[in-house]
């Protein structure tokens, strides 16, 4: 993300962007399920279609930048498919609508995001979301970009065995189970992708 400018306003700080000229990976509003995962005009639909090496790339984008939104001490909240804007003519992923990210520690107060990715604690309001909760995300991202999203089998899968098992250790029920870090998880997955 390139910030053009900013501005002070009385009631915070206000950040402009480059625009973007990309599909919204979950429109819900033009594709509700099912029409997202059957019609050839979703965003969805149309990324999901694209050569494997691709995806790969996007996934990359998605989790070095939640390695450095760790890195600077803020816990991702409300991060699903609907965050992603894809240009399908320059294959380039951005993500967007990272404005309920907030800085750690943080107590889950609202119960944010979509089952399709959050972490059991995700639903539990009065929980502390911490890395362990990111890295469950970063991992149901890659089963759902690359795999069956919900259905987390290895015959959803369409990459390597080798990368499966990572997102599957991501998305352990029990937190202690799971990588301690997205940096760590980043750093695992990029040695398995080799």
């Amino acid at each position: 993300m390139c910030i053009n400018t900013h501005l002070k306003r009385p009631q915070g700080f206000a950040a402009v962007f480059e625009w973007f000229d990309g599909e919204n990976m979950h429109p819900h509003w033009l594709f509700p399920p099912p029409a997202k995962y059957e019609n050839p005009n979703s965003p969805f639909y149309k990324f999901k279609r694209l050569p494997l090496k691709i995806r790969l790339d996007a996934l990359d984008t998605i989790f070095s930048f939640h390695s450095y939104v760790e890195q600077k001490g803020y816990q991702a909240v409300d991060f699903y498919d609907g965050s992603l804007l894809f240009n399908f003519d320059r294959n380039e992923l951005k993500i967007c609508d990272i404005d309920f990210y907030a800085k750690k520690p943080y107590i889950n107060t609202m119960c944010w995001g979509s089952n399709r990715f959050n972490a059991p604690e995700n639903n539990i309001k009065g929980s502390f979301l911490d890395e362990r909760t990111n890295v469950f995300n970063m991992g149901a991202t890659a089963f759902c970009l690359i795999g069956g999203e919900l259905n987390r089998s290895i015959e959803k899968w369409e990459a390597s065995e080798d990368i499966f098992k990572i997102a599957q250790i991501a998305t352990k029920e029990n937190s202690s189970e799971r990588f301690g870090s997205v940096a760590e998880f980043y750093r695992e997955w990029q040695k398995a992708l080799k």
